[in-house]
């Protein structure tokens, strides 16, 4: 083709074409798709160029070179499917994909970077394979027979495994830089007599791994399982090596001086010198366990819960403890853990083993969360659930926390924004949480201005004076109070909330705020808006998107 502008080419039903050459073309990006040309065998690209290839060949194993710039590659058939993107900042010279005897008979040069992708082993069960210099990368995908992998290839390459369901050994004999496994369930062993080049890479994924157990004779300096149902892992040469949900892995040989992370599980040998990671993922996968009937996996939470305090993570663990307890998980051991969680975040101690009476205490007479601001609500009002469920449940103290989580909402603004809207919903426990939270807020527990003003402001929204008011009339209060001390960005979006649970209250606050909001907390959000925002509220019942 003679088009030097042409970016991309698409070839349906094709069935007599067999060389493709867009050499001509002066474009970086170009984007080539090939769907049910059977007898297609070249592309050639630029070799400027940096080319994304699709190829769908239906019912027939892919056979193809692409010769030229090439920064991804894929192909579907129907035994399978594989994709692979060439590394950050980088393109192969050439991508070939087909049978081993197919790659083995095309001609590459010296000088390239290439790509080879192996579709299919010759039906061998044992493979000793010596690709071309040029060829730095391997992908095998789909090898369903192959059991022992022998490698004499460039000292420079990378392999890359893919369903190689019955494969057991891998056996280096010339070196290479990164060994990629995934869905390869019964390796066991990976050795060789090769030197390693330092930085090399290990990487099972997709339960790859023996369940019985994997050794590592190869000195790898980066080895990372992820999904993993092996059971036991020996190696003795990684600085670094990542265990990402590893549920299985109970049994662990690492070199003394080898940095771990964990995610998900942590064997017990690897408590106290592993770094723990807990992230959604983690939290979402144990929790499917639990309900599963897994009894396991709240044994597996429990240890990585208390490990991940940090503001960030916090809200985070606190509402995955509210799934677990909402999962049937005994209240008592959701409080522990939470109590461990709350002490690991503000001492930073690392040991939960035999905590004393005195620190337990302090996670009943605190309440000072520090969590970031985009999670903080979700994390106050999991830890007020939690609490709560625990007060039912007559844990030892918990009702003579109240007080410490009152004052708690006086002195931080975070928890009170999370928290005093939220309570206006009549839920087991708010209302007298309300009480406790107006009868401080009416004490001289505070002397600077500011709690002066929300003191001043209860008063005027005093509460009734029965010894037990209904939660309708402290949420009037606490509606009056938020009223005054909200900022005003947050104040209008609460008021579209509590119009569709109390519309004749809302409506009546909204036509004194749109009048004169007497206030003493602007926040970022001027007057006028809040007016116009207001009026549009109480007319139309919705606010516009978006509110700012």
């Amino acid at each position: 083709m003679s088009e030097t502008q042409l970016r991309a080419l698409d070839l349906r039903n094709c069935p007599d074409i067999e060389i493709v050459d867009l050499q001509a073309s002066t474009q970086v990006e170009i984007h080539v798709s090939v769907i049910s040309c059977p007898r297609l065998r070249k592309i050639i690209l630029p070799t400027h160029a940096k080319a994304y290839v699709h190829i769908d060949t239906d019912d027939q194993k892919p056979s193809l070179q692409v010769i030229g710039g090439v920064v991804q590659i894929d192909a579907a058939w129907i035994q399978g499917r594989f994709e692979k993107q060439a590394a950050p900042d980088t393109s192969w010279t050439f991508a070939s994909i087909g049978t081993l005897k197919e790659l083995q008979s095309w001609n590459c040069s010296a000088e390239d970077h290439g790509l080879w992708v192996v579709v299919d082993s010759n039906d061998c069960s044992t493979l000793d394979l010596n690709p071309p210099e040029s060829v730095t990368e391997v992908v095998f995908t789909q090898l369903n027979l192959l059991k022992h992998l022998r490698w004499f290839g460039n000292e420079k390459s990378s392999i890359d495994i893919r369903n190689a369901q019955v494969l057991r050994t891998i056996d280096i004999f010339t070196g290479c830089t990164q060994i990629s496994l995934s869905a390869s369930p019964k390796i066991a062993l990976i050795e060789g007599s090769a030197h390693i080049k330092v930085g090399a890479k290990l990487l099972l994924n997709l339960q790859s791994g023996d369940v019985n157990g994997l050794h590592l004779n190869l000195p790898f300096t980066d080895i990372t399982l992820v999904d993993s149902k092996i059971n036991k892992l020996v190696t003795y040469s990684p600085k670094i090596c990542r265990l990402l949900r590893c549920y299985s892995l109970t049994k662990i040989h690492l070199p003394p001086t080898t940095v771990i992370e964990c995610e998900g599980h942590t064997p017990q040998s690897l408590l106290k010198i592993a770094s723990i990671t807990a992230n959604e993922s983690t939290i979402n996968n144990a929790l499917e366990r639990i309900r599963m009937g897994d009894k396991q996996a709240w044994l597996d939470l429990r240890k990585v819960i208390p490990l991940a305090s940090s503001s960030k993570q916090v809200p985070l663990m606190l509402k995955g403890l509210e799934r677990a307890m909402e999962l049937g998980c005994e209240i008592e051991d959701i409080w522990t853990t939470r109590v461990e969680l709350y002490l690991r975040h503000v001492t930073r101690t690392k040991s939960f083993e035999n905590i004393p009476e005195h620190q337990l205490m302090r996670g009943v007479k605190e309440w000072r969360w520090t969590m970031v601001s985009d999670l903080g609500a979700d994390g106050w009002r999991a830890d007020w659930r939690i609490w709560q469920r625990g007060v039912e449940a007559n844990i030892k103290h918990l009702q003579k926390m109240t007080q410490y989580m009152v004052l708690s909402i006086l002195g931080n603004k975070q928890a009170a924004g999370a928290l005093l809207p939220w309570l206006l919903r009549d839920e087991p426990g708010q209302t007298e949480f309300l009480t406790a939270f107006f009868t401080a807020l009416n004490k001289d527990f505070f002397r600077n201005d500011e709690a002066m003003h929300f003191k001043n402001c209860a008063k005027r929204a005093a509460i009734p004076a029965q010894n037990t008011p209904t939660h309708k009339e402290l949420a009037k209060v606490a509606r009056e109070y938020l009223c005054k001390v909200m900022p005003l960005e947050n104040l209008i979006v609460e008021l579209q909330t509590w119009l569709h649970h109390s519309p004749v209250e809302t409506r009546l606050l909204l036509v004194q705020l749109s009048v004169n909001p007497m206030r003493y907390n602007f926040g970022k959000m001027d007057s006028g808006r809040f007016h116009q925002l207001a009026k549009t509220l109480l007319l139309g019942g919705r606010l516009p998107e978006p509110v700012a």
